[in-house]
Order: C-alpha cells, then structure tokens, then sequence
C-alpha cells in the first residue's frame, strides 16, 4: 500500500468517506489474537428499507496534519527522508492541508465530492498537491452503496471504478484506460463514501467487516468501536472510535471517530509508520450540525 491521499479517507483513509445493513459472511480473516467476531460485509440484497429520510446535505472542512519518522522506516524513500529533515526544524507534527467534502444524501441514492490542497510538505510525500473525489451510489437498508467513484490528483492521474451489483463486477480504469474487473460480492464503500457510512444510521457496537476501494482494488477489514472523546475547537465531543483490528502485510493502521448522535465523521488518522515513517490526520475544523 503506497503513502498517498487515497489513504486518507479511505477512507477512513479514509476514513474515508457509514449505515450498514449487514448480511451475508465476508470471507473470514484468520485473526492475531482471540477476539468476539466481526459484523459481516453488507450483502448486495439491501435489507428491508428504513424509514423515509428527508434529504440531507453536509459541507465539512478539514485540516490535515502530517507526522514523519523516516528513522524508523523499513522503506523511507529520498523524498521522505527530506521532508523529515525539513520537519526536525518544524517540531514532529505539522499542518499539512485541508479537505473540503459535500455530502448529498436522498432516500434512494448519494453524491459525495471531495477536494483537498496539501501543502509542500505533505506534497513532497504524496507526489501532488491536489485531490479530488467523487463518489455516487445508492441509498438502501441504510447503506451507502458505492456505484462510481472517482479519484484525480493533479492532471497527471485519474482512477475511476464503476461497480454493476447487476452483474456482480467492478470494473477499473487508469487515465480512461480500462484496466481490470473484479468480482464483487459485497455492496462496497470507497475512499469518499467510507467515513460517512454511518452519517444518520446507527451506529455499530461490534466489531463490523467493511468491503471497500481505493481505486487501485477492493478490500475487506475489519473496525472495532470503543467509546471516546473527540476536541473539536473548545468542544468535546462524544465519538465512537472505529479502530482496524487487523493488519496484514504492509497495510496501513485505521482510526475513525464518529460524533455519537449522528455519525459525522470527525477525526481519520491513517498510519503508515511502520514501511513509510508517516502518520497522517484529518479533523473536522468545526462542527456541523447534528444530522436529523
């Protein structure tokens, strides 16, 4: 798994972009340690519906943070050497960029769009200063289904997956060039809807299997919630924190925090420090209003 933005949101990153209607087993992970079992993935039959929402529209803004330890880095690249050596003059953790999402949500389908800026620093890691996101699906058995998405940084790359729950494929595309097609069998996330799953549903209170893409591939985790608290400029804030209980190879570390009342995601922080040196955070600048 590379150092990029698409960590971030996957979310959640981050992270990324959550109301799950869980059904059929996901494939099972053969877990570290002992643990209660997880919620499986949501099936591709959306369970029965909800009841009627009215439409929801949410703007968030978020500040980005960057921590780097190239020292411990099993792979630190040039470039991440560098910007370590610029950041020992900075303190260890810096501002690195800001993220601006719009969510749409109706009761049969959503749009979410995703803009970030980094600054030159976190640019340096990521190789570009602009993100852009786009993801669209539908709405059902409060689920976020994801059905295109969409990821550009700068005008040197574009990942765009188109997922047909019809026919049970995802189809890839590179720079407009079809790449590949996997078989889905879950109804699935990706890196903008995932931190908003839960955005007005409830809220899971075990561990939960999430299927989700980055654009490059679709994976399945899992997140365990534990009861925390979150300071969002002088407020603190009740969260469910959803942490990934599992790591395999060079997979990145997980923490999503949840405002309890609604599901607004309010903080991601995605770890790659154990092959990069890098840790970055995302964290809502201020609080929207609680999501009816």
């Amino acid at each position: 798994m590379s150092c990029r933005f698409v960590r971030i949101a996957v979310v959640i990153a981050s992270l990324g972009g959550a109301g799950f209607a869980l059904g059929a087993p996901a494939a099972p992970s053969a877990p570290s340690a002992p643990s209660a079992p997880s919620a499986p993935a949501a099936p591709l039959a959306p369970a029965a519906p909800l009841a009627p929402a009215a439409p929801l529209k949410v703007v968030a803004h978020y500040d980005l943070s960057i921590t780097v330890d190239a020292s411990r880095s099993s792979e630190a690249a040039t470039r991440v050497k560098a910007v370590k050596g610029a950041m020992s003059l900075l303190g260890g953790s810096v501002s690195a960029g800001t993220i601006d999402d719009v969510v749409s949500i109706s009761e049969t389908a959503y749009t979410i769009t995703s803009g970030g800026r980094a600054n030159r620093i976190l640019a340096a890691v990521l190789g570009g200063d602009t993100l852009a996101r786009r993801s669209e699906g539908a709405v059902g058995g409060g689920y976020l289904a994801s059905q295109k998405f969409s990821e550009s940084r700068g005008s040197k790359r574009r990942l765009a997956v188109n997922t047909d729950y019809s026919k049970r494929t995802a189809t890839y595309f590179k720079n407009g060039r079809q790449i590949k097609v996997e078989a889905v069998d879950y109804r699935i996330a990706d890196s903008a809807s995932m931190p908003y799953l839960f955005l007005r549903q409830p809220l899971p209170q075990t561990p939960i299997t999430i299927a989700a893409t980055d654009g490059n591939s679709t994976k399945e985790f899992i997140m365990k919630p534990s009861d925390d608290m979150v300071q969002i400029g002088k407020d603190q804030v009740a969260a469910v924190h959803l942490t990934r209980e599992f790591r395999h190879g060079d997979d990145a570390a997980l923490d999503l925090w949840l405002r309890r009342e609604d599901g607004m995601p309010l903080r991601l922080r995605v770890g790659l420090d154990e092959k990069y040196g890098v840790v970055l955070e995302q964290k809502l600048r201020e609080l929207p209003p609680i999501a009816r």
